[in-house]
């Protein structure tokens, strides 16, 4: 069967992401109402029934808002750390908990889930890689700086859903406090639209088919921002700035052509990488 991905919503506001097939998906993430989830669902064919597991990267509420009404209809197991599980126990019944850590591989039928650290201010968050016979997909947000872990998994995906959260000169001239913007940009906080560029440029998968730009902050991003700083890369591959109140359309993984690659740009110098 095909795998089917799409972005159900991302952004500071709640996110959730769906990958999989008629006959089994996963969802990563509930940050969002359970009427608006299941609603948007069923705007895209698909069903609460495929769903075998949710994933919970982390407990901050944009990635678990709707975790608790949701779990009081459906029974779905809930993979995630250890750690993250005592954060937000309260909002399900213990028999539902999977534990998981940084490099586990879930088996599905028609898939797997790799996990891998990455760098954030949350209880052992995680990322996850979806391998498939068609191809990788990646979830790749809330991460504070390009760590071997991220660059390393990055490289192995077709198709990626990737942070570009802030845009520098909105932050630094916002009206967030001190403390916060340094939150945002301090290392455990999230990728911003040039982090996001640079590691685009530096380490994409040779045959990259779709980057699906994910998690845009409310205040400090705009989705034109986003568009223009991505804008060029259209030859090589598919550009998609998903949106913080609706849902993309529906792709299948494998189904979009991948041109040949026509930019090339050299990574800037200050690119680095944290162990």
């Amino acid at each position: 069967m095909n795998i089917h991905y799409t972005s159900i919503n991302t952004g500071s506001n709640g996110n959730c992401f769906y990958i999989g097939n008629a006959g089994e998906a996963i969802l990563v993430d509930v940050g969002i109402r359970k009427s608006v989830l299941l609603s948007r669902m069923e705007s895209l064919g698909l069903s609460m029934n495929e769903i075998k597991g949710i994933f919970i990267t982390h407990e901050h509420s944009d990635h678990i808002f709707g975790l608790r009404t949701l779990l009081n209809e459906f029974s779905i197991p809930i993979y995630t750390t250890p750690e993250c599980y005592q954060q937000i126990r309260h909002l399900m019944p213990e028999e539902l908990f999977r534990p998981i850590a940084a490099n586990d591989q879930i088996a599905f039928q028609q898939f797997r889930v790799k996990s891998f650290a990455k760098q954030h201010d949350a209880a052992n968050p995680f990322s996850i890689v979806v391998e498939s016979g068609s191809g990788n997909i990646g979830v790749i947000t809330d991460c504070g700086m390009l760590c071997h872990s991220l660059v390393n998994h990055f490289q192995q995906c077709q198709v990626v859903f990737l942070e570009s959260n802030y845009c520098p000169e909105m932050l630094d001239n916002g009206r967030y406090p001190k403390f916060l913007k340094h939150r945002i940009k301090g290392g455990l906080g999230h990728l911003s639209n040039r982090q996001a560029k640079e590691l685009v440029i530096s380490h994409r998968h040779p045959q990259l088919q779709h980057l699906i730009l994910s998690h845009l902050s409310g205040n400090n991003n705009r989705p034109q921002l986003v568009s223009d700083t991505f804008s060029g890369f259209e030859s090589d591959f598919k550009v998609t700035v998903a949106s913080r109140d609706i849902n993309t359309d529906l792709f299948v993984l494998g189904e979009i052509t991948v041109r040949k690659q026509t930019l090339r740009v050299e990574a800037p110098q200050q690119l680095g990488l944290w162990e």
